[in-house]
């Protein structure tokens, strides 16, 4: 078999592989993220979207949610603002046209497929709320990959801007959207992770390379 014909299969074997095995998995650490929104450039924008952000983004909510809010106070998980602009579901401006509550959620479209996606998030929490924030991973037909549930409790009013980052990571460029959904809860720092190459090609093709050219030492 050629050289060409031999990577070709290795190529075809390694994308079949990948398939079999693509998943979701939850992280907490930004580590190997990138920013692609911190909503700075947007002023309490109230709406339900589509609405266009930064880096081929796009937001929509299932109530009117605030893009670049810039005060909203959690109770015990402190305040957010204080110069830093952030999203959040419902209308953080309590404008009685446009007020729905503070339970829904609001769903983050990559424009592209990523291998990660994840922010920055804290909610409304007191002493008769749970603080629960549920994340999905969706892929491009809006199918879950994977969910998770969290809660933020601080137990700390003076804290400003305080949050947790969770995401999802996939060893396949497969997650097309974030979807967030709770009562109160705030998000930041939008994120996506590099495009790896696939360990498990890199070792294929480097095994074949290998082949190729002892057989050709042989032969030689």
């Amino acid at each position: 078999m050629k050289f060409k014909n031999l990577v070709t299969a290795a190529l075809l074997a390694s994308s079949v592989a990948l398939s079999l095995n693509v998943h979701a998995s939850v992280v907490t650490s930004n580590a190997g993220f990138n920013i692609v929104e911190d909503f700075e450039s947007f002023d309490g924008l109230v709406t339900k979207g589509p609405q266009a952000l930064s880096n081929g983004l796009s937001v929509q909510s299932d109530i009117y949610s605030t893009i670049g809010a810039f005060a909203v106070d959690l109770v015990n998980n402190g305040t957010w603002g204080a110069g830093n602009n952030f999203a959040g579901i419902g209308d953080l401006s309590f404008l009685p046209t446009t007020d729905e509550g503070f339970l829904g959620s609001i769903t983050f479209n990559f424009g592209s497929n990523q291998t990660g996606v994840g922010a920055l998030f804290s909610i409304f929490k007191d002493d008769s709320t749970t603080g629960e924030i549920t994340i999905e991973a969706l892929d491009a037909s809006q199918n879950v990959l994977e969910t998770t549930t969290f809660s933020v409790d601080f137990n700390d009013p003076f804290l400003t801007n305080a949050g947790l980052f969770y995401g999802f990571t996939s060893n396949s460029a497969n997650i097309a959207s974030l979807r967030v959904s709770g009562d109160g809860f705030v998000v930041d720092n939008i994120s996506t992770q590099a495009v790896p190459v696939p360990g498990a090609l890199i070792f294929m093709l480097s095994g074949i390379v290998g082949l190729f050219a002892r057989r050709r030492s042989i032969s030689a």
